[in-house]
């Protein structure tokens, strides 16, 4: 279920908008950053929603449904997003979607049926290494931001501490750091169930399809891999044809220095889907930069 993703997205209009949906450290700020300048640069100021940056930082998971925005980047949940435009901005797009049945008696009636493929908003997301990023997402979301609780860095913690740690421990968001695309991608806002989710659960393969199924309909871009993302980017989002994701870094990225094998297996194995998701979404990410090079051979 690799998708080119062929198309280039549109300008970002009130009833299909641009949507970044920003993984947690996963060099998401600058991208923040660099969506905001561009949509200056291209005329398309005003109609922004983009938390730390033209907007307060908290909350800022909760976009909002009302307003005529067009541009949405943060830490958005893609149902939260996909539900905000079915009751409000498609809303009288989504109600033409009929379908005819015939009853028992023989009278044809039509009722209102969803349609989960129409293209609601164009989105792109981002993917970095699965140890890497939950370390940082330790580094700076535990420890700095939680620095009260005297919590450890990471290259202080053993393979039990982090055995023991990583499924129940929360920022001052109230977030995790495990399976940060299944936060992202996923179909539940629980959190201790999305911290906790591994391959014995009983709905991990029906929800590694549908996240699947989600991140394939955004464009890509690689924490580690500037130049090419910079390539889609200025392929599948024309308005964004300057933006430079070499230029900029973001801060408190922390590395895996001193982190043991047996640490950093641990880490893998309470983030079994995310590697997955990483996998494919790492795949996708080299049949659209293939589609943006041949792209730019004419």
């Amino acid at each position: 279920m690799v998708s080119k993703y062929t198309p280039a997205l549109l300008i970002p209009r009130y009833d299909k908008p641009f949507v970044f949906f920003h993984n947690r450290k996963v060099g998401g700020s600058s991208l923040r950053t660099i969506i905001a300048k561009e949509a200056n640069r291209t005329g398309l100021a005003g109609k922004m929603w983009i938390p730390c940056k033209n907007e307060g930082c908290v909350p800022y998971s909760l976009p909002p449904s009302q307003g005529n925005i067009t541009i949405f980047a943060g830490h958005i949940n893609y149902m939260q997003m996909t539900q905000i435009m079915r009751e409000t901005k498609a809303r009288s797009i989504l109600l033409e979607m009929k379908e005819p049945i015939t009853l028992e008696k023989g009278q044809t009636v039509s009722y209102h049926k969803l349609d989960d493929f129409y293209p609601l908003f164009d989105c792109i997301t981002n993917i970095r290494p699965t140890v890497d990023r939950v370390v940082s997402c330790w580094n700076y979301r535990m420890t700095v931001e939680m620095d009260t609780l005297r919590l450890p860095s990471s290259d202080s913690l053993t393979p039990k501490d982090w055995n023991n740690l990583l499924p129940v421990a929360m920022d001052k968001h109230n977030n995790g750091c495990n399976n940060e695309y299944a936060r992202i991608f996923g179909s539940t806002a629980h959190e201790s169930e999305i911290n906790s989710l591994s391959p014995s659960k009983p709905n991990f393969l029906q929800e590694f399809e549908n996240i699947v199924s989600r991140m394939s309909r955004c464009a890509i871009v690689h924490i580690n891999r500037c130049e090419d993302s910079n390539k889609i980017l200025h392929h599948f989002v024309p308005w964004m044809s300057m933006a430079d994701m070499c230029g900029t870094h973001e801060k408190n990225s922390n590395s895996t220095g001193g982190l043991s094998e047996e640490a950093a297996k641990v880490i893998m194995e309470q983030n079994y889907m995310d590697e997955l998701l990483f996998r494919y979404a790492g795949e996708l990410f080299e049949r659209q930069l293939q589609v943006a090079l041949d792209a730019s051979q004419f």
